[in-house]
C-alpha cells in the first residue's frame, strides 16, 4: 500500500487478535454446521423408524381385521350369510381341500382365509378390489389363491 503524503509503501498487518478472532468465528460456523448435520442425520434416521413402525401398525391392522372376519364365521349365521354354507360345510369343505385336493396353507394365509374368500367370490359375485377390502389381503393374493383352490 502507498501512502499518499511521502510516496512510501506501508504495509498494515492486521492484528494477531483480529487473525484469532476471526479463525475463532470460523471455528464456530463449522461447529455449527457440523451440529446441523447431526440434527439433520437425525430426524432422517427417526422419520425412516417412524414410517417402519406405522407400517407394523396397518400391518397389525390388517391381521387384526383378518382374524375377526374368520372368526364371525364361527357364527352360524354369518357363515350362512357370508359363505352361503353351513359351519360344519365349510369346515368340511376345507378338509377335503387339504385331504384330497392337496390345499396348502402359505406362511401368511390359512387354509380357512383361502376357502372363505373363494367361497365368498362366489357366493356375492365380488370383483378382486372389494374382496380386497374385505380381506385386507393385496390383489395379486387374492387372485393367486382364488386360483390356486379354483385348480384344486
Amino acid at each position: 500500500m502507498v501512502d499518499g503524503d511521502n510516496g512510501l509503501s506501508v504495509q498494515r498487518k492486521r492484528p494477531r487478535e483480529k487473525i484469532e478472532e476471526n479463525e475463532q468465528e470460523d471455528i464456530e460456523f463449522l461447529l455449527l454446521l457440523m451440529k446441523f448435520f447431526l440434527i439433520l442425520v437425525a430426524i432422517c434416521h427417526r422419520s425412516k423408524h417412524r414410517y417402519k413402525e406405522l407400517q407394523l401398525c396397518d400391518q397389525d391392522e390388517r391381521d387384526h381385521r383378518r382374524k375377526m372376519w374368520i372368526r364371525l364365521l364361527d357364527d352360524e349365521k354369518v357363515c350362512l350369510h357370508q359363505l352361503r354354507v353351513t359351519r360344519q360345510a365349510f369346515k368340511k369343505l376345507c378338509d377335503v381341500l387339504v385331504e384330497k385336493g392337496g390345499l396348502v396353507a402359505t406362511r401368511y394365509v390359512t387354509i380357512k382365509e383361502i376357502v372363505a374368500l373363494f367361497l365368498h367370490i362366489l357366493a356375492h359375485d365380488l370383483k378382486n378390489s372389494t374382496i380386497r377390502s374385505i380381506f385386507a389381503r393385496s390383489s395379486e393374493t387374492i387372485s393367486r389363491q382364488f386360483h390356486i383352490v379354483l385348480e384344486q
